[in-house]
């Protein structure tokens, strides 16, 4: 075979072994097909998630919508019943095909946390830049305390749409969250203390999250000193980061790396901690714990 036909071949079977990537799926599927996750580890308990970037889906079901009742900083953003975006939102304003699809990192993380339940059984989780809600509502199947799902305000809605639609609600919750907007982390750490010291002596030692997942979070340059803050300002000595990453552009990522460093210990996932059929050497997995001051 020549070099060309080696090389095809080659690919074929990189695709293959890589059957799961959204990116290599068709548009429609890819962006906005619903996603359906079975559980086979958990008697096949099904999960369910509508994505709604507005790439062309419009409304043409229910005429009542769900409003964002996020706070005033939110930008109004209407899902209908059915989880549909209205089409009638600005494209400045629209998380597109980030904020409201699944990538393929969020599905490496999430069979990293069913191949091992103990990472977040009996914990208290925080998902940053939650998305469509995947590897949260996963954590709250596997048995995680309580799940606080963050996303920016104009995300929110689809979130609750997936919590109720799982019906999640005893242990998931959402919490809007704009990285290193200062307020909106002390809403973070206000809903989470709340949550936390539920039925506790008021003077235990001060409460922190046992897990933060972060999946597929870095791609934008200037998002990743936010990022970095919220993580300080979020972890603690205490706090177990499972960090997965895509490399969708290397240069904010190589910041990202460099600067996270000086603030967090870091530690790259031996490939067989993580599911046989969903990992891929694009995809870096680390676990993190943020450095004692």
């Amino acid at each position: 075979t020549t070099r060309k036909e080696a090389t095809k071949n080659a690919l074929s079977c990189m695709k293959m072994a890589e059957w799961w990537r959204r990116s290599l799926a068709d548009w429609k599927d890819r962006f906005q097909n619903d996603f359906e996750l079975v559980l086979d580890d958990l008697d096949g308990v099904k999960l369910h998630f509508h994505q709604a970037p507005t790439c062309g889906k419009v409304n043409s079901g229910s005429s009542k919508n769900k409003e964002s009742a996020s706070g005033s900083d939110a930008k109004k953003r209407k899902i209908s019943k059915d989880g549909v975006v209205n089409s009638n939102l600005k494209s400045k304003d629209d998380p597109s095909d980030t904020g409201c699809t699944l990538w393929d990192a969020s599905l490496v993380l999430t069979h990293w946390i069913i191949k091992d339940p103990s990472l977040v059984k009996n914990k208290y989780v925080l998902e940053l830049g939650a998305g469509i809600g995947v590897n949260g509502m996963v954590a709250s199947k596997l048995g995680a305390k309580h799940v606080v799902l963050t996303d920016l305000p104009i995300v929110v809605p689809l979130l609750e749409s997936n919590v109720e639609l799982n019906e999640c609600q005893a242990n998931v919750s959402v919490v809007p969250l704009e990285w290193g907007n200062e307020r909106h982390i002390q809403k973070v750490k206000d809903h989470f203390s709340k949550i936390e010291t539920q039925g506790k002596d008021s003077q235990e030692s001060p409460v922190h999250f046992d897990v933060i997942l972060c999946a597929d979070l870095v791609y934008l340059d200037k998002t990743v000193f936010p990022l970095i803050e919220t993580l300080r300002s979020l972890g603690s000595p205490d706090t177990l980061i499972l960090f997965c990453q895509d490399c969708h552009r290397p240069e904010p990522l190589a910041v990202f790396y460099e600067n996270v460093a000086k603030y967090v210990d870091m530690e790259d996932v031996p490939r067989d901690h993580l599911h046989q059929d969903y990992m891929s050497d694009e995809i870096r997995t680390l676990t993190m714990k943020v450095k004692k001051a």
